[in-house]
């Protein structure tokens, strides 16, 4: 195969993409170009009570299509089920669509950075109670912008040759190749996860790695997915799921924060990002309302809307400190300039609607649709 050999003082030596594709142990002569899996018991990596540290600890070598094969056996023995009835039989599924997690695992071995100086750092596959972490060595190649990865192909390979090796190599125990090399992987990934009822993969890309975290909570419940399940519908987000999204999630749920990641994209855990009311709280108390001469009727059905998705934002620490209680419009007028000012509002999603508390329906009801189109994108593809 062109690339998995090369010639060197007269002499026919294999290259690392031939090994790493095509060898028996290429740990022999490179050790740390393997798969490490950890199973921890705790959401923050911290040890139990009792000193428990770790659920399970593996490591995995050989080449990349056994390396491959061997992870996804031990995320099998390390994965929940869960039992779906189906007509008079049932269905057991997978914690994490196997599907959605060999894309990303050989996403991670094949596009890692295999520089030198980046030979003694593993490809880490860490498990927690409520995700799944699969972190590689080296960030994002070229100039591919991480918004378009789960929307549309993008390539740009910094270990070509062994991608294209790869290509023609199959998976041990299946009949299927370790890759297609045709940048459609993390495409691949986002349909299996909508198709299991799962929320997409949040990546995190760096200079020095890149990570794919995947939730095992989704946005369906149990009795919604078995519903599918025995009517046959494809397991995918319709537009009557988004729907119940928009008037049922509300403030102070994990859903809340989920689902507006969705919407607006993953924030920076640097900024220390929290949710919190575009509209404030307050202004929706009985009697600052009934000084604005809101009717009894239209409190009522304001203060149901107050906290749910299109009155919320995520938003970094500092904003959300200077906005406190101040009404929208007077915190957008008074704390950014025109140009800043400008930013936000198109970031918000607030580009034309109205501001002032009086108008809340027409704004909850405009962004509502907009929000509605985004979550639509990020869910139904």
């Amino acid at each position: 195969m062109v690339g998995a050999t090369t010639e060197i003082d007269g002499e026919t030596r294999p290259t690392l993409a031939g090994l790493l594709s095509l060898g028996r142990y290429p740990q022999q002569h490179y050790p740390q170009l393997n798969v490490t899996f950890v199973a921890f018991p705790s959401t923050t990596g911290e040890p139990l009570a009792d000193g428990t540290r770790f659920l399970d600890n593996q490591s995995v070598d050989g080449p990349i299509p056994v390396m491959v094969a061997e992870i996804l056996a031990v995320l099998r023995r390390n994965m929940k089920r869960r039992s779906i009835v189906v007509g008079l039989g049932r269905d057991d599924v997978w914690e994490y669509p196997e599907e959605a997690l060999r894309e990303l695992i050989t996403n991670a071995l094949v596009h890692r950075d295999y520089h030198a100086m980046a030979r003694g750092t593993q490809v880490r596959v860490e498990m927690y109670p409520d995700r799944l972490e699969i972190i590689n060595p080296g960030g994002l190649h070229g100039p591919v912008p991480r918004s378009d990865l789960l929307t549309e192909p993008v390539s740009s390979s910094r270990n070509a040759v062994l991608a294209k090796l790869l290509k023609d190599v199959g998976i041990p125990g299946t009949n299927q190749r370790v890759c297609e090399n045709r940048a459609s992987g993390l495409l691949a990934t986002a349909a299996a996860l909508r198709r299991a009822g799962v929320q997409p993969p949040k990546l995190v890309d760096n200079v020095r790695e890149f990570r794919a975290i995947v939730y095992n909570h989704g946005l369906l419940d149990d009795e919604a997915v078995a519903v599918r399940k025995r009517t046959g519908k494809q397991l995918a987000f319709e537009d009557e799921d988004i729907e119940t999204l928009l008037d049922e999630v509300a403030y102070g749920t994990w859903q809340a924060n989920l689902c507006l990641q969705l919407v607006f994209g993953p924030q920076p855990a640097s900024g220390n990002p929290s949710v919190d009311h575009l509209h404030p709280q307050s202004l929706f108390n009985t009697r600052a309302a009934e000084k604005r001469g809101w009717s009894a009727e239209q409190i009522a059905a304001r203060l149901d809307r107050r906290d749910l998705l299109p009155n919320l934002q995520v938003m970094n620490l500092l904003p959300n400190q200077e906005k406190l209680a101040k009404p929208l419009e007077a915190w957008l007028n008074d704390t950014f300039g025109e140009q800043d000012r400008l930013a936000r509002v198109q970031e918000y999603l607030l580009e034309g609607l109205p501001l002032e508390i009086d108008d809340f329906d027409e704004f909850f009801d405009g962004r509502r649709e907009r929000m509605k189109e985004r979550l639509k994108k990020a869910l139904c593809g």
